[in-house]
């Protein structure tokens, strides 16, 4: 095996990331987790969803942000109830979407968008900086 196959390989074995957001639902607290969506379902989701251009967020990222989060949360979202984890139809997301307050939606949103962008983001830009550093 070539070292670019073993760095292949363990591209492939790394966890996936997992975030629980609580939020409040008619005055009771409701845990959320999100699992990280694949590269490959990420950039689909994206390419569905083009960007709103009167929407400041989507031009930015070039995307329907709110559509694609939304899309994101019924594939790769649960809802916790003790132990268990249960999904939820896109029926059910779309009706907790709208019985959140706009800041614990903002934040649902948020969550998705860190998981499979920004945090990814950061990740490339920490190896860079530790490689530049190890050159010098």
């Amino acid at each position: 095996m070539t070292d670019f196959d073993e760095l292949l390989a363990k591209a492939q074995a790394q966890d996936i990331a997992v975030e629980q957001l609580e939020v409040v639902v008619a005055g009771e607290v409701v845990t959320l987790e999100f699992t990280e969506v694949p590269v490959d379902e990420w950039s689909n989701i994206t390419a569905k969803h083009p960007p709103r251009m009167d929407v400041a967020i989507d031009r930015t990222f070039q995307y329907n942000y709110h559509a694609a989060s939304t899309e994101s949360l019924v594939k790769y979202g649960t809802r916790i109830e003790g132990d268990e984890r249960v999904n939820m139809s896109a029926e059910k997301w779309a009706a907790l979407l709208g019985a959140l307050s706009p800041w614990d939606r903002s934040r649902l949103f948020d969550v998705v968008w860190g998981m499979n962008e920004w945090e990814p983001y950061q990740r490339t830009q920490d190896v860079k900086k530790a490689s530049a550093r190890a050159s010098k």
